[in-house]
């Protein structure tokens, strides 16, 4: 057959193996696109390991162990000679404590109790945590007035200290300090959901090949997948015949499993790549790169064109500490584009907003590759035509698709 669809429920785990109802052979060469991808906020949990910590800073009046120049005078004479001694002394002790709660997809009073019951183990006293005053409304108690507590930016979130799990600033709660009504925990805490199949060939992945099927992108406000970035991304099947078919779900690049706890449906199209070539727009392939500065040079296995190429910008996801407005995106490796009076190899310019990108100009649009091999992509990310980023830390990842 020239095409197939396949459709899968996923309902838990973080690794899924289909079995088909009958055997399909792939030998013939075909290309897969997952053209569905239906999931919602309750599918995962909102807390999962590496976000489910925060801490106490306290400070208490005790014996403090510190260094010391003592004094002593040396018999028969006026002298004295002095040496640094340990010595106790009255004074503040500091310390910081981290508490973690178990990862689980909570409700605002769940996530409250988990808060409170790590606290109180500790301290040993049920005085202490998140003091309920009103329906969802809770008042910070802790042993000392200069005590505070600092979250994860996921519990910020859902506590409602800041409007975004990527927002990076420390935040200290401390005692009297007002919950009030701002906890929701029916945010979302998840931007893309990295798809792996057992069944695609490779795909370059910066310096390195993984079996990436596709990359979802999750609505931060909705909590709703989002698959029109990649609307189209066919990936190479392997040439042969398979009677399963298994995923796995990361959160990033075989970074953290994904644990599904609730259904999730998706469609895969797989087309014969005879097909495709009536076509050739859709005669490509993708690729995936990472870059952590303004200037970026992305090392990838040495990618030959024997036939003139163009590329362009089908997904990004991004987490920055600082606001953006605009990020413009230059390239090295494609040809220049006019804008007004001058050129500029410009790949995307895209519009921040809430964190979600929303291309204003290049929507789908493809630009030529200005080389014929290639194993270095520099990236240069600028607020405007001139100005190179100038935010500290920020972690950028792009799925380009070359095509002929």
């Amino acid at each position: 057959m020239a095409e197939y669809i396949v459709s899968v429920g996923w309902r838990e785990g973080s690794e899924l193996e289909q079995v088909l109802n009958t055997p399909i052979d792939f030998t013939s060469g075909y290309t897969v696109n997952l053209q569905d991808f239906i999931a919602n906020i309750t599918t995962w949990d909102n807390v999962r390991e590496g976000d489910n910590y925060f801490y106490l800073d306290y400070h208490r009046p005790g014996l403090v162990r510190h260094l010391k120049m003592v004094w002593t005078k040396i018999p028969g004479t006026r002298q004295e000679y002095g040496e640094e001694k340990m010595v106790e002394e009255m004074g503040v002790v500091n310390g910081l404590v981290k508490f973690t709660i178990p990862p689980k997809n909570y409700s605002n009073l769940e996530l409250v109790k988990a808060i409170n019951k790590a606290i109180r183990v500790v301290l040993k006293d049920d005085r202490y945590g998140l003091i309920k005053v009103h329906i969802n409304s809770f008042e910070v108690q802790l042993p000392e007035n200069n005590d505070y507590m600092t979250f994860s930016p996921v519990l910020n979130y859902l506590l409602g200290l800041t409007d975004s799990f990527y927002t990076q600033r420390v935040l200290k709660v401390s005692t009297w300090f007002k919950f009030d009504n701002t906890i929701d925990t029916t945010r979302n805490t998840i931007s893309l959901i990295w798809i792996y199949a057992d069944f695609v060939e490779s795909t370059v992945m910066g310096p390195i090949r993984d079996n990436l099927l596709t990359m979802i992108v999750v609505n931060e406000i909705r909590g709703i997948a989002d698959h029109r970035t990649q609307a189209y991304w066919p990936v190479p099947v392997k040439r042969c015949k398979f009677s399963t078919l298994k995923f796995s779900l990361y959160e990033g690049p075989r970074k953290q499993p994904l644990d599904i706890k609730d259904l999730i449906i998706f469609t895969l199209h797989f087309v014969l790549v005879s097909i495709l070539l009536i076509e050739p727009s859709k005669n490509g392939f993708p690729l995936y790169v990472t870059a952590n500065s303004a200037e970026a040079a992305c090392k990838v296995p040495m990618l030959t064109f024997n036939r003139p190429f163009k590329v362009t910008l089908r997904a990004i996801d991004y987490s920055f500490q600082d606001s953006l407005i605009d990020l413009y995106i230059f390239a090295d490796f494609i040809e220049p584009t006019m804008f007004a009076n001058q050129y500029q190899k410009i790949l995307q310019l895209i519009r921040v907003n809430n964190r979600l990108c929303e291309s204003q100009l290049f929507k789908d649009h493809y630009i030529m590759v200005n080389s014929r091999r290639l194993d270095m992509l520099n990236f240069q990310f600028k607020s405007d035509f001139n100005t190179l980023l100038k935010i500290k830390k920020f972690d950028i990842t792009m799925g380009l698709y070359f095509s002929e």
